[in-house]
Order: C-alpha cells, then sequence, then structure tokens
C-alpha cells in the first residue's frame, strides 16, 4: 500500500496527528495518536498495527500501490464540468434576517416575483429531458423568508420531475435561525436533504458576528434547531456547519471545536 496523494495532515495542541482524504471528504477524518505510527505515517511507511492500517485503508489515507489516482481525479473533473444533473442555484431574496458584520449583500431585492418563478419553472419543464435529474440549491438573502415559495417552487419541480421519470433533491443555505421542526419537516417532504448552516465560534463570538437585525443573540436559537433536529428518528438529511475563519473565532478554535463534538 501507499499513501494517497489527497491526503492532508496536521498536528493538534496534544500532538496527535489529524488525518483528512479531500476525495473522501468527512468520512476520512480520523487521527493518530501514537508517536511510533505518526513517525511511521510521516516517513511514508505502513502502520505497523494491522488495526489501524486497515482502518486507513478503509478511509482511503492508504490505496493500493497499483492505483493511479488520477483516474479518480479525472473522473470527479468530468462530473463537475459535464454534471448528469441539472443543478441551479435559486437565489430567493436578498432580504435577510440578520445582520452580519461582514455581509457584503446590498439587501435591496424582494421575494422572487412570479414572473421569475415561471421562467424557471419553464426552463426545466423544456431541459430536464436532457438530464437525469434536477438539483436545486435553494439560497439567499436567507431563503427560509421565503418558505412560501419553496414550497411551491418544490411541488412543481417534483410533478415535472415524476412526469419525466427524473431524480430530484435539494439543498438549502440557511443561517438556521428559522428552521424549526415545523420548517425543517416541510423541507423534508419537499425534498429538501442537505443543509448549510453558518455557526460562527463559541456563543459571544458568534453573537458579536451574526446578531438579528434588532442586534440580538442568534446562537442558541441556532442551536436549539439543530438539536431537535438531531434527535429525530429520521435521518435521510445531512446538516452542515460552515464558519467564517475570523482571529476572533481562531484564537477560541479549541474551545468551539469541543463544543460542536459534544
Amino acid at each position: 500500500y501507499k499513501q494517497s496523494k489527497f491526503n492532508y495532515s496536521t498536528k493538534n495542541s496534544k500532538g496527535e496527528l489529524l488525518l483528512f482524504n479531500s476525495t473522501m471528504g468527512e468520512k476520512s477524518m480520523c487521527k493518530l495518536t501514537n508517536p511510533t505510527h505518526i513517525k511511521e505515517f510521516l516517513n511514508k511507511k505502513a502502520i505497523s498495527n494491522d488495526t489501524i492500517m486497515s482502518k486507513l485503508i478503509e478511509k482511503e489515507i492508504y490505496i493500493h500501490e497499483d492505483l493511479d489516482e488520477n483516474d479518480k481525479l479525472y473522473s470527479i473533473l468530468g462530473s463537475i464540468t459535464n454534471p448528469t444533473d441539472l443543478m441551479l442555484s435559486i437565489s430567493l431574496t436578498e432580504k435577510c434576517n440578520f445582520s452580519c458584520v461582514y455581509c457584503y449583500e446590498s439587501g435591496t431585492l424582494g421575494i422572487i416575483d412570479n414572473e421569475t418563478k415561471h421562467t424557471i419553472i419553464n426552463y426545466v419543464k423544456h431541459n430536464i429531458h436532457r438530464f437525469s435529474g434536477l438539483y436545486i440549491n435553494w439560497f439567499g438573502g436567507e431563503p427560509l423568508l421565503a418558505i412560501n415559495e419553496i414550497d411551491e417552487l418544490s411541488k412543481e419541480f417534483m410533478q415535472i420531475c415524476a412526469f419525466n421519470r427524473r431524480n430530484y433533491s435539494a439543498s438549502i443555505t440557511t443561517n438556521g435561525y428559522n428552521l424549526t421542526l415545523d420548517v425543517f419537516n416541510k423541507l423534508l417532504k419537499n425534498r429538501v436533504f442537505d443543509y448549510q448552516i453558518t455557526i460562527d465560534g463559541t456563543k459571544e463570538i458568534h453573537d458579536s458576528q451574526r446578531p438579528t437585525k434588532d442586534g440580538e443573540p442568534t446562537f442558541d436559537r441556532i442551536v436549539t434547531n439543530i438539536k431537535k433536529i438531531k434527535n429525530l428518528p429520521q435521518q435521510n438529511f445531512r446538516i452542515v456547519l460552515r464558519s467564517n475563519l475570523t482571529q476572533k473565532i481562531f484564537d477560541h478554535l479549541d474551545e468551539y471545536i469541543d463544543f460542536i463534538s459534544e
């Protein structure tokens, strides 16, 4: 076996070696704690512990020595440049209920109008036959301010895809403030399975960077929403937590990671 060319590694404050493979993503994340194993890895050698080595092979940190990873790279690039799905990002509004300190949006455009909705629907109707499915990313501003429009458009898209026997799924980039269980369940019915939510570090830092328009804190409500969702028995969805890495967050990064881990 040999190490994958897509590996990344770094040591944490405890001296442990954190490992990540960029083609496998989150599934590959792991760490080596034994100094001998760390030394073996950094010297490009196989790990002397068979159990750990098997795990690293499973995570594609180590791959078979005859495998040409350029083929994998070209396959990934091909899926990006020539997607089989029709992929659309729909910005439903520039309006937002937050006043983030680094925001660049003007917030002048309101909720998407009927003419634009009909134009998008007609575009999908006339082009879906050329693709294997439809994938929508709901975007903003804050897209949950337009939850009724998401519901309306989703029903149209699902109907079009069902008629044409095409797959349909969606994602949403949201601040998570209005992501109550009722809203979340409505989104699931509309086949929104992927969620990106921003939490900017620990409570104090997040609330200073991402308050509401009225200057109210948002951290506790977002975290409460996510915890309620996490406890649902239905698990056919994925939530990615995103952070804007400012110096404040970086200075308290270990504390933040511990909180997320818990």
